[in-house]
């Protein structure tokens, strides 16, 4: 059993922190080259990838590989790279099935690990319960060895269990971040909440906040001081040989404290009605959009979404000029917490891509998700959607340096905890979600209602109820 602990991580490279969910729409690629030329990063082949080389072209048939619908541009650009950088590979044919985005890689195993694409890319969280249910294919002790020089030590960490690794960390920055209008907000004001809702109210304009999502209302639980996380224990049957990992959910959150939290959300819903405006995790993306588009917005907790708000501002008649100078990008900013400022928290994550176990191809399924976290590949997934790199070098490049996406995230992960390995079951998830609707969205206090959702909620993630 691991010693009960902060999962608080701070990043190896001033550059990057850790994975959900980055940036939705196309970059405006001159936004992240002006000033030096584009950098070039080739694909290198050594001994280890022509042994992986060897044994895939031996495979043959169909390859299935798992995106969202944002990420197909980049995986069409990436696997037509991998084809002209191993050609060997004749006699395997590579099918992208867009309904299996980041947040659905576990439900897709899950659903019918036939079925399920041979290789996708999955937020971290659910990377634990694809272990413990053995739908993973184990990282070769190669690449691994590969991998662990080539990427941040906490990328490495991030799907390694039990001295084992389960998949290549190829994208950082999956954190919840401000998103703002600058010409309204200072570098200074952006820093508070109350600030930010005080001008946002001024100017008759909204501050979206998905208060229903489990994912953002843990930004306001770590205030009360506790911190949740997870106890992994492997078990190998003796007979089949086979090891299972399980996880049981553990934390130190006290009733009192969770309490604080619900009337201190309460009270922020209640206070800015009609400004501090509540919407789930999968509109907020389309609300900042439209609303910066359309002037209603002056910003909201989002993941990084800041490229798509400003190709929907463009998409609208704004110049690109204008679309710079408007939205900002920022850490999540401080609230006001019994009676005191108390800095919002968030998760830090990556986005990993993940072999399922039973695959047909597994030499072409290991060797492109290396490729797809490789050096080359990173660099164009950040061009393409300032996806935040964990590969060492890529975090140094001139591109990544001056991006205001990870300078923000930089920031941020002042403020975060290990979204790998804090929650490890749904109910865990689905009792955060259920508290924070009752808390912002239904207004709920002191009722049976507010006292069921906090003993539940500490139920859930393994605290002692007293």
């Amino acid at each position: 059993m691991l010693n009960k602990r902060k999962l608080s991580v701070l990043s190896a490279l001033v550059l990057i922190v850790g994975v959900g969910l980055a940036s939705c729409g196309e970059t405006d690629e001159t936004s992240t080259t002006s000033g030096f030329e584009p950098s070039v990063v080739e694909f290198e082949r050594d001994d280890v990838i022509n042994a992986f080389v060897s044994e895939a072209a031996k495979e043959s048939g169909e390859l299935v590989v798992g995106c969202s619908t944002e990420d197909e541009p980049f995986l069409n650009q990436a696997i037509a790279e991998f084809k002209k950088d191993i050609p060997e590979l004749k006699d395997v044919t590579f099918t992208i099935n867009n309904q299996v985005g980041e947040a659905d890689a576990y439900k897709a195993l899950q659903a019918d690990l036939d079925e399920a694409p041979d290789v996708a890319l999955s937020a971290d969280d659910q990377v634990m319960n694809a272990i413990s249910s053995n739908f993973l294919s184990p990282v070769p002790e190669s690449l691994r060895s590969k991998l662990k020089t080539e990427i941040l030590d906490t990328a490495s960490d991030a799907a390694t269990i039990s001295d084992k690794m389960y998949g290549y960390s190829a994208v950082s920055g999956n954190a919840q971040v401000l998103l703002y209008n600058k010409k309204l907000v200072s570098d200074e004001d952006a820093r508070s909440l109350d600030k930010i809702l005080e001008i946002a109210k001024k100017n008759n304009l909204d501050f979206y906040y998905p208060m229903q999502e489990g994912w953002y209302i843990c930004c306001w639980l770590w205030l009360s001081g506790g911190d949740m996380w997870i106890e992994p224990e492997s078990k190998t049957d003796p007979v089949t040989g086979i090891t299972t990992v399980t996880f049981a959910q553990d934390s130190d959150f006290t009733k009192e404290g969770i309490t604080k939290v619900g009337e201190t959300v309460n009270k922020y819903f209640t206070d800015w009605q009609g400004t501090l405006e509540s919407c789930n995790g999968s509109a907020i993306q389309t609300n900042l959009q439209d609303g910066f588009a359309n002037e209603t917005v002056i910003g909201g907790i989002s993941w990084n979404n800041y490229e798509g708000i400003k190709t929907a501002m463009v998409n609208a008649g704004f110049t690109e000029k204008e679309a710079n100078e408007t939205v900002g990008i920022a850490p999540l900013p401080t609230v006001t917490y019994d009676g005191k400022t108390g800095q919002l928290e968030g998760f830090d994550g990556y986005k990993v891509y993940i072999v399922k176990s039973n695959t047909e191809r597994p030499n072409t399924a290991h060797l492109l998700s290396y490729y797809l976290t490789s050096a080359k590949s990173q660099l164009l997934h950040f061009n393409l959607r300032q996806y935040i790199p964990t590969n060492n070098y890529v975090s140094t490049l001139p591109e990544v340096q001056s991006s205001e996406v990870a300078q923000a995230l930089a920031a941020q992960s002042k403020f975060a905890h290990s979204q790998a390995k804090a929650l490890s079951a749904q109910t865990g998830w689905d009792q955060i979600t259920t508290f924070g609707t009752t808390f912002g969205v239904a207004g709920t206090v002191d009722s049976e209602a507010g006292d069921a959702a906090i003993n539940n909620l500490l139920g859930a993630l393994g605290a002692v109820v007293e």
